[in-house]
């Protein structure tokens, strides 16, 4: 009963924070989310994931299909993915 007295709260405070996320304008390539996936794709993924954020911090993200270019932080076919010089960043 507990649990689902904990579950209930949480799934209630993850409605109420959602609805305060208001819509930005994102990038070509890219959508808003209230509640992004973390850790983003990018075309070069560590063995060691950045660790991400207990709440949800809302941003842009790339569409389907799409990952993060590690040299430019644009969205780009996941397809067209070449050597990557850099990790990907933890979301602030």
């Amino acid at each position: 009963m507990k649990l689902l007295v904990v579950f209930s709260v949480l799934l209630l405070a993850g409605c109420l924070e959602a609805q305060r996320c208001v819509q930005q304008k994102c990038p070509a390539n890219e959508v808003w989310n209230c509640c992004p996936p973390c850790p983003q794709k990018y075309c070069f993924q560590p063995q060691i994931k950045p660790q991400c954020p207990a709440v949800c911090r809302p941003g842009c993200v790339c569409i389907a299909g799409y990952v993060r270019d590690n040299n430019s932080d644009k969205c780009i076919p996941a397809k067209s993915c070449g050597t990557a010089t850099r990790a990907p960043q933890p979301m602030a």
